[in-house]
């Protein structure tokens, strides 16, 4: 057996041996391991220490060889655009492997031993959310919707194909076919749930041997200068940056519009002509695009609707917004010496056409917006949407009104947030940044750089008398430790408020408690009207600085470093709203069936 065992080395702290190897700087951009994450190198250990045995060790060392060749050549296809053309056993091998896996995860969880309790409740929420998915797919493949298949499947179809070492061509028949086929394996998994569900054997079919591409050992290029977009999305993800997650999802929307308006490029070939071609067609992208149109790319978005004037284009200030964040890595690469200093900003010293700014419109709801609010069937007749997030519907919008909370922070509550005082009984609900959620990890607070925010505050009446505490139990009964569990993180956003914002705004729309379209937040309204009804009850400016999270003005009295500030939070107790909200909503009780 001919290895030869250039690319290993011991760890020095360990003494195992690892296999190490660079991806080429050109191919780094594109390089992912086979869970989607971009990675510099191979590195993989082979799980012996001292000197190499060829009979022990070569399979292992041809294996891991073999692997870099694979992730290597996915790469450089990805770095030059070009494809696989799937064949049916291909496409079959990623299908067989999306069921592998959905049945494979599920028996490792399923046989976990835990509290029946918490199994019980997870049976629950894996029917819950399985019926509606698996009812989708159903349609969509009894109707033949192919491109229905496409907006639902198509990232997921990329991303198992990637794994498998295909590149493929979102546009392709083939690409069409995979999607059909990752349709009919997802309904395959969620059968197979069901049927587990009732006691049926089941059995997790094997890891599919797939059909390798026939590119996957092609030859590498060289070339010394990194691409930009490699650049930036080292910035953003070093250990050492401190950036928002906004800042990211800007940083890594810019680079995939800019590549899909002027290709790849290398910091000395993005020229500021590129660069008025890039923003020229992020400028034509619609504000909103419809699913069947959510892969395509800017230049194929801008051909669409070039004679459709009537639709609403990208703002103005979010096409700034990109060019911003991708002009400040270029200052930051040129500070770390990864850019040349003589190599000017392509993005900078451009101007936007910016609306004259009016007055703010959101003042707070009147008496009749909070009327009718509080009217719509989550409050009034207990009806729960399916994409209302189970009681996260009826419970949210009513910790912002009463406690005068961010949404952001009253989503992340966990159980233990809301617990007796030690010191006279009373309930209390606490906002911190120090607990950890389930979904989310470590909870936040948008103060908290600002080291303002924390509070706790005696639970008001209202929500005592809606049933706050009956729900808190229920939860706990169920070994659950959120108060909203179905809510989840949306994409690489860090906070989970808006996997169920978004769709409650339209629902308000929808309703007509606001009108669409007019300027008012759905959201934002509920802190004027925290604000506005605590003014009309007197609380003291400082007291409502506390309970709101925000941290006392520049200027401010001295005294306000002085003492607890917890007890300003007793205030709360004196808050009235010129409505009766508590009288429009029927007290909560658990879900039907429970």
């Amino acid at each position: 057996m001919d290895v030869t065992v250039k690319y290993l080395r011991e760890n020095p702290k360990t003494g195992i041996l690892e296999f190490r190897r660079a991806f080429p700087p050109e191919l780094k951009p594109y390089a992912t391991d086979d869970n989607g994450k971009r990675i510099s190198e191979l590195k993989r250990s082979l799980g012996v220490r001292g000197k190499f045995d060829l009979k022990r060790d070569g399979s292992k060392y041809r294996e891991l060889s073999d692997l870099y060749d694979r992730l290597a050549g996915r790469a450089l296809k990805a770095s030059t655009g070009s494809h696989d053309k799937l064949d049916d056993a291909q496409i079959a091998a990623v299908a067989d492997f999306i069921r592998h896996e959905g049945l494979a995860q599920d028996e490792e969880v399923r046989f976990l031993r835990e509290p029946m309790e918490r199994k019980i409740s997870r049976a629950r929420s894996l029917s819950e959310w399985s019926t509606d998915d698996l009812a989708s797919a159903r349609q969509l493949r009894a109707l033949g919707d192919v491109e229905g298949m496409i907006a639902m499947w198509g990232c997921e179809a990329v991303m198992k194909a990637e794994i498998a070492g295909f590149s493929i061509d979102r546009q392709t028949e083939s690409f069409a076919r995979l999607c059909v086929a990752v349709n009919d394996a997802h309904i395959d998994v969620w059968e197979g749930l069901f049927a587990r569900g009732r006691g049926d054997l089941v059995p997790t079919p094997p890891v599919p041997d797939v059909p390798l591409s026939t590119a996957s050992k092609t030859p590498m290029p060289a070339h010394s200068e990194r691409f930009f977009a490699e650049i930036a999305m080292e910035l953003i993800e070093k250990r050492l940056a401190t950036f928002a997650e906004p800042t990211k999802e800007k940083v890594r929307g810019g680079l995939r519009f800019l590549e899909e308006a002027v290709g790849n490029l290398r910091p000395s070939e993005l020229t500021r002509e590129r660069v008025t071609v890039f923003l020229a067609l992020l400028a034509e992208r619609p504000a909103k695009i419809p699913k069947e149109h959510h892969s395509w790319t800017l230049k194929a978005l801008a051909a669409e609707y070039k004679d459709r004037p009537e639709v609403p284009r990208l703002s103005q200030k979010t096409v700034e917004a990109y060019s911003l964040a991708l002009n400040a890595r270029w200052g930051e690469a040129q500070m770390d010496g990864m850019i040349p200093e003589t190599l000017a900003s392509p993005f900078s010293n451009r101007k936007f056409s910016r609306k004259a700014t009016g007055p703010k419109l959101a003042k707070g709801f009147s008496p009749k917006e909070l009327t009718a609010y509080f009217s719509m069937p989550p409050f009034s007749t207990h009806e729960r949407p399916k994409r209302g997030k189970g009681e996260a519907i009826y419970w949210i919008p009513l910790l912002m009104l009463y406690t005068g909370a961010r949404p952001e922070e009253a989503a992340q509550l966990l159980t233990h947030d809301i617990f007796q005082h030690e010191d006279d009984g009373r309930w209390v609900i606490r906002f911190t940044d120090e607990g950890f959620h389930p979904a989310k990890g470590k909870q936040s607070l948008k103060t908290e750089g600002q080291e303002s925010g924390h509070r706790t505050l005696p639970v008001p009446k209202a929500l005592l008398d809606l049933g706050l505490l009956d729900y808190r139990q229920y939860l706990e009964d169920r070994g659950e430790v959120a108060m909203f569990p179905l809510l989840r993180r949306k994409g690489k956003r860090s906070g989970i408020y808006a996997s169920f914002g978004e769709w409650m705004c339209d629902y308000i729309y929808d309703h007509g408690v606001l009108e669409r379209g007019g300027g008012r937040q759905p959201v934002r309204e509920f802190r004027h009207t925290w604000t506005s009804a605590a003014r009309a009850s007197k609380i003291p400016r400082e007291a409502m600085e506390y309970i709101q999270g925000h941290r006392p003005p520049d200027g401010g009295s001295s005294h306000e470093v002085y003492g607890e500030r917890h007890v300003l939070g007793n205030w709360i107790e004196q808050l009235a709203f010129k409505v009766d909200v508590a009288a429009l909503v029927k007290p909560w009780k658990a879900p039907a069936g429970e």
